[in-house]
């Protein structure tokens, strides 16, 4: 009996990587991820650092590049993965400007 489950368990596993999409097999770059998560959820975009591409992650990259003229797949691709890393610098840069900047008081 405990046999006829791990072959029929091995069976499926099998029939699904030759039927899965290519996106499922694809090695996962988590610490990249993390980082893109990590960056929108600076931006405030709804997004949770979980290291895994999930519907939330996908939605927040698909609102990023529709409010930065990309193409709104919610896949990252090298391009939003760029765009992304340059939003963030970008943010950061005027905040540290922002705060060197002499202020006035009335």
């Amino acid at each position: 009996m405990k046999r006829k489950f791990v072959a029929s368990v091995l069976a499926a596993l099998f029939i699904l990587m030759l039927t899965a999409p290519p996106v499922l097999l694809a090695k996962v770059d988590v610490p990249q991820i993390m980082n893109v998560q990590k960056n929108l959820k600076a931006m405030d975009y709804d997004c949770k650092c979980t290291g895994m591409m999930d519907k939330q992650t996908t939605e927040a990259i698909q609102l990023f590049q529709k409010d930065h003229g990309l193409t709104p797949t919610g896949e990252l691709t090298p391009e939003t993965a760029k765009a992304i890393d340059k939003a963030w610098d970008e943010r950061v840069k005027k905040a540290e400007q922002e705060a060197a900047a002499p202020h006035e008081h009335p």
